[in-house]
């Protein structure tokens, strides 16, 4: 726990490999802070991966350009007093750091500053262009490439229930390694699922088509799906025994609400983030703003191209 009397840096602190395990570096954690309650669950959800992980924290507030000195020193006792009751560890030392002017540019030059591997985000707020635009989260993570974890829960990281939802892309398998090295499989229930949608409806099949072969060919293509994900898991050494791995015929948005119990705050949502222009997010939606928008629970959101852990030379 970080005492109100404590000196905490502005500046940023150097990598300590010691504290890592052998031939990688310490990871590195930034917290976008808004000052809002939201942001206080977030907090402490990054200062309980610091300390699970040994991580390096850094906490950012993003003001509107033009502020007073004034504003700057106030956003900075509001981060400590968050840090305050964060539950960091006292061998910690953390980054404070108050940006002016668009939240994800600042968001995205803090992280590139501090080699952040994972970006903590509270709630997002509602916009009603996201779904066009994307979300705050979604511009941070095209222009960083790193993951971010949105807390919406109490900040604990204690799992009842993780659901990833896959894709059938090797890329994917980077996902699932970040996923891995970050302990966000360790849940004692964890499901693997992938929806699609069938080739074989709407009225070009209407009338004259065989419904039982579409339905062995649906039937053989899942089993075909269930076999890549599995050996997806196997590659990136995961064991999937214990994975509950679903293939359906319905809008992934579907699958994971199917397997997503009610009452879903002690749940956690895994899944890439796919660079979708405006026009495809009109045409095919965006699964991360649907899931925002339709559940509470705690969503881990990362790039296809999840960069390779830090190594010491």
């Amino acid at each position: 726990m970080i005492s109100s009397e404590s000196p905490v840096s502005r500046e940023y602190t150097p990598f300590y490999p010691a504290r890592a395990p052998f031939g990688v570096q310490q990871r590195r954690i930034l917290c976008a802070n808004d000052l809002s309650t939201h942001a206080e669950r977030a907090v402490k959800a990054a200062a309980v991966l610091a300390n699970r992980l040994g991580a390096q924290l850094t906490v950012l507030h993003v003001i509107p350009a033009h502020k007073t000195e004034r504003s700057v020193d106030t956003a900075h006792e509001r981060l400590l007093t968050h840090l305050t009751t964060s539950g960091l560890s006292l061998d910690s030392t953390p980054v404070l750091a108050v940006r002016e002017g668009d939240v994800a540019k600042a968001i995205a030059q803090v992280a590139k500053e501090s080699a952040a591997d994972l970006i903590v985000m509270g709630t997002q707020r509602k916009r009603a262009l996201a779904p066009v635009l994307g979300t705050t989260a979604e511009r941070v993570i095209a222009l960083t490439q790193s993951s971010v974890l949105i807390v919406r829960s109490k900040g604990t990281l204690n799992y009842d229930r993780v659901v990833i939802a896959a894709e059938l892309e090797a890329s994917f398998g980077k996902v699932m390694r970040f996923a891995k090295r970050w302990s966000f499989l360790d849940a004692p229930s964890v499901s693997l699922v992938h929806g699609f949608a069938s080739p074989y409806q709407g009225p070009l099949y209407a009338e004259g088509f065989d419904i039982e072969a579409a339905r062995r060919q649906i039937a053989t293509w899942k089993r075909s799906a269930q076999r890549h994900l599995h050996n997806m898991l196997r590659l990136e050494g995961i064991d999937g025994s214990r994975f509950d791995v679903r293939v359906e015929e319905r809008r992934p948005l579907g699958v994971v609400r199917r397997v997503l119990a009610r009452g879903n705050s002690r749940s956690l949502v895994i899944m890439g983030a796919s660079a979708h222009n405006a026009l495809t997010r009109i045409i095919r939606g965006s699964l991360v703003n649907d899931v925002l928008l339709n559940f509470d629970c705690d969503v881990l959101i990362c790039p296809h191209r999840v960069p390779a852990p830090r190594t010491v030379h």
